[in-house]
């Protein structure tokens, strides 16, 4: 279920209709405009454009429609990025059609882009962690010095500083 409250947790309204999945696993808010909201579910991504009144499925147009997580452009909130057992996906169109950008056929587990400039992404991976500096176009290593004996499980971009993951 999914709850809404408008008084800091005082008092709680639940807001489901059309939001089908029994897990949500990240809730995403479009800081320019705080009625459009992401919700990463357990077989679906939703989008709802009412401050999740409404919910609708929109990862229908991806080959994979366990995208998680899932990450907004600050710059341009309409692009998404995802990340799949089949590499890191794009929605430029807010989620209606996603496109595999990089890392084909690699498990991507989670994905970050640089708050300071959006064209550079994160992604972590099985066999460590990538950058792209052209939105996607493009990746390489990025964990030289890091002992990849594992899946990298996570990558997280500082807000303030450039470059520190």
């Amino acid at each position: 279920s999914f709850f809404r409250s408008t008084d800091s947790g005082t008092t709680c309204t639940r807001l489901y209709f059309g939001l089908t999945c029994t897990i949500i696993r990240n809730l995403l808010v479009d800081q320019h405009d705080p009625s459009i909201l992401y919700a990463d579910c357990n077989d679906s991504v939703f989008r709802s454009t009412d401050g999740g009144i409404t919910w609708t499925s929109i990862s229908t147009g991806s080959t994979d429609r366990n995208i998680w997580p899932l990450v907004i452009n600050p710059a341009t909130p309409s692009i998404l990025y995802g990340c799949t057992s089949n590499g890191v996906v794009r929605s430029t169109d807010s989620g209606t059609t996603w496109t595999v950008i990089g890392l084909a056929y690699r498990d991507v587990h989670s994905i970050a882009v640089d708050p300071l400039n959006p064209s550079t992404l994160y992604a972590s991976a099985d066999a460590g962690v990538f950058r792209s500096t052209d939105s996607g176009a493009s990746w390489a290593m990025a964990s030289s010095g890091l002992i990849v004996s594992r899946a990298v499980g996570c990558v997280a971009a500082d807000p303030v500083t450039p470059g520190t993951l």
